[in-house]
């Protein structure tokens, strides 16, 4: 995190946060398909997530489901 090092004054503090942006945001992506997948087997999955095949879903009512 230091300015003397010659990569940081190269790229622009802009560049740079936007690297960490992308790092943030996949590590947040990565987070969520762990949880997703922690949450698969307890039974959350069908109630939070959509299910693959909306079409197939639409010729069941909601009262069937």
């Amino acid at each position: 995190m230091s300015d003397t090092e010659p990569e940081t004054t190269e790229a622009s503090p802009d560049e740079t946060s936007r690297e960490r942006f992308k790092l943030s945001q996949r590590l947040r992506l990565t987070e969520r398909s762990k949880a997703k997948a922690a949450y698969k087997p307890l039974g959350f999955s069908q109630a939070t997530f959509t299910p693959p095949s909306p079409r197939e879903n639409s010729h069941q009512t909601p009262e069937e489901s």
